[in-house]
Formats: C-alpha cells, sequence, structure tokens
C-alpha cells in the first residue's frame, strides 16, 4: 500500500514522514533535509533514515561548492550526481534486505517530468511493499498517474 503524506512547499511534510519513522521504529528510506546557512536556503542533503548518513542533494547554481558533481540543472537549482546515486544506493539496499516499510521525500515537478528521483522512486513503487512518501499538491493528481499507482491512502498533515 502506498500511503501519501501532501502538502505544499515547507508545509511539514519531511517533519511528518520522519515523525512516523520514528514511531513505527522500523522500516527505512531518505528524507531530503534543507540546509541553512547564515539564516540563508543553502540548497538540501539527502538523509539515510536508519543510519543518518547524509549527502548533498541540490543547491543554488550560484552556490555551487568544489568537488560538486552536477546531474543537471531545475530552475535556480543544481542537482548533485553523488545525491542521486546515494539514493539509489540506499534503495537497492532496501530491496536487497527485503526492509519494509519504505520512506520516501519526495515527488515533485521534477519527478513529475522524469528527472530527480523518478528512478529511484520508479524503483520503490514496483515493489509491491508498504511505502510512505511525500508528494508537492499541485503534482499529486500528475504523480499518480505517471508512477500508476491504483490503490493509496492520504495521510493529512
Amino acid at each position: 500500500m502506498v500511503f501519501f503524506i501532501i502538502g505544499r512547499v515547507n508545509s511539514g511534510k519531511s517533519t511528518k514522514l520522519l515523525g512516523l519513522y520514528k514511531r513505527k521504529k522500523c522500516g527505512d528510506g531518505f528524507i531530503l533535509k534543507k540546509v541553512h546557512v547564515k539564516q540563508k536556503l543553502w540548497g538540501y542533503r539527502i538523509r539515510r533514515l536508519s543510519t543518518e548518513e547524509e549527502e548533498d542533494f541540490a543547491t543554488w547554481r550560484d552556490n555551487i561548492p568544489k568537488k560538486w558533481h552536477e546531474a543537471f540543472v531545475y530552475g535556480p537549482f543544481s542537482f548533485s550526481k553523488k545525491g542521486i546515486e546515494f539514493a539509489d544506493k540506499i534503495v537497492d539496499e532496501i530491496i536487497s534486505k527485503g526492509i519494509e516499510p519504505v520512506f520516501i521525500d519526495e515527488i515533485g515537478p521534477l519527478e513529475v517530468e522524469e528527472k530527480g528521483l523518478y528512478i529511484v522512486i520508479k524503483k520503490v513503487l514496483s515493489l509491491n511493499k508498504t511505502v510512505y512518501i511525500t508528494v508537492r499538491e499541485d503534482v499529486f493528481a500528475e504523480a499518480v498517474e505517471k508512477f500508476g499507482i491504483k490503490e493509496y491512502k492520504v495521510l493529512k498533515l
């Protein structure tokens, strides 16, 4: 079963997902954590839930650090190849170890356009496992169709 946590940007979707993971005390996955430098959004890091291991995921294009391996650019953000590979590695380990439930943050405009974490999310949804996944409300209907999800429940924020 797929459980969706739906909301706008900055509405608490990731926090809700993390809270569910902590309450269940089982499963694995990742969240996208905002990183602020001097009270300004620097970008995002991807954090594995079970180990708290992190990797840079995205940053403002005018703020790219040294040794950044860009996968692609979308709007004002540069996305890290290492961050996407890290998400894929997490999911591959979840699959190989049969871990359930799976927690994924998030489906947004990128994933609906088959970019970002699209392949990682597609892989998770093909497992027929219990999945908790955040999705931006403005792409929810499109995401359900894009990923071919027939049965799901919506968890309110």
